[in-house]
């Protein structure tokens, strides 16, 4: 206010740094403090909150490459989804053709059948033909001539010729004739075959696994690829036939980024069951690196798993596993 005053103390009450003018008449019975000993209080306080603003714009920073890396996730999940439905259709035409070429195939068999019941006779009728214009060329010979011998020595064979001519039976066989009526195509069969839509909650999936599949072998078998963050993730189940019991492992895929590197996860993996209380769950925090072998544990024994009492298998014969992945840190080159 007064212009040609000095600043010189500050206001504790007001927060408001003063003239003496002002600290005498309108700052009176205050806590006012002489401008120097402020400093060092008031640039330690802002250097504190400059640090807590500092933490903060750092917690956004990680919370916005959190959300980006989310809308790749859907991007790319909503990608592989679309592919996994084209490679569905795919099946489902190669099926639809497969059985197009078995009914032709029966066609053509019947076509085959059929038409060959009727050469057969055609061949038969037309060698009865010739057999019939053979004893004609006889009559013809013996009609020429002006001797009676021939006409009377060719006359019976020419009247059984004609009797059993009379006798012969010119009908049509019954035949069979293919015929494909077309059909209305079922869309709601369709769709059973292509699956319904489903989504996932964000960092959790749930895959099934054939017990038939791997009940024999050591092989791993892996479920479809599910991207959380940005980077690619599969369950993998496997026989452990030493130990006699099924083993469930979280992998990571190859990842396209390059600078990529590891990253620590929390990781939580459940067999399901069909009773609540007897799901198995274990889960702990280990390192991931790209084309890794996965960590995982021992779940169940082999027998156990297998036996439909214990509710693990459905009547299929399939289990299912649920995953669920929190990435807490991301290292790279």
């Amino acid at each position: 206010i007064h212009k040609k005053k000095e600043i010189e103390f500050y206001c504790r009450d007001c927060s408001v740094a003063v003239c003496s003018h002002c600290a005498l008449l309108d700052h009176k019975n205050h806590n006012n403090t002489q401008l120097p000993e402020i400093d060092q209080e008031a640039r330690s306080k802002l250097s504190n909150l400059k640090g807590e603003l500092e933490r903060k714009i750092y917690e956004l920073e990680k919370h916005e490459e959190s959300l980006s890396n989310q809308v790749s996730d859907i991007t790319n999940q909503a990608r592989i989804a679309c592919d996994i439905v084209d490679q569905q259709v795919q099946k489902v035409c190669d099926e639809a053709k497969k059985h197009g070429v078995d009914v032709k195939t029966k066609m053509n068999e019947i076509r085959d059948t059929e038409a060959g019941t009727l050469e057969k006779l055609r061949n038969d009728i037309g060698k009865y033909r010739a057999s019939l214009q053979t004893g004609v060329k006889y009559i013809e010979e013996a009609l020429r001539g002006e001797s009676t011998f021939p006409v009377l020595d060719i006359l019976p064979s020419a009247e059984t010729l004609t009797k059993d001519s009379k006798l012969t039976s010119l009908d049509f066989p019954l035949v069979r004739y293919v015929h494909y009526p077309m059909v209305r195509v079922d869309v709601e069969t369709l769709k059973g075959l292509l699956g319904e839509l489903q989504t996932l909650e964000s960092r959790t999936f749930t895959c099934r696994f054939s017990l038939n599949e791997i009940v024999m072998t050591d092989k791993p078998y892996h479920s479809d690829v599910v991207i959380i963050q940005g980077l690619p993730w599969c369950v993998r189940v496997k026989h452990r036939t030493d130990k006699s019991c099924l083993g469930i492992y979280l992998r990571m895929n190859a990842v396209v980024d390059k600078t990529f590197k590891s990253c620590n996860v929390s990781l939580k993996l459940t067999l399901l069951n069909k009773s609540e209380d007897k799901f198995v769950v274990k889960q702990s925090t280990y390192p991931f690196a790209p084309d890794g072998q996965g960590c995982g544990w021992k779940f169940v024994q082999w027998n156990e798993l297998e036996d439909e009492e214990n509710g693990y298998i459905d009547n299929d014969k399939c289990f299912a596993v649920q995953a669920e992945v929190q990435i807490n840190d991301i290292e790279r080159y």
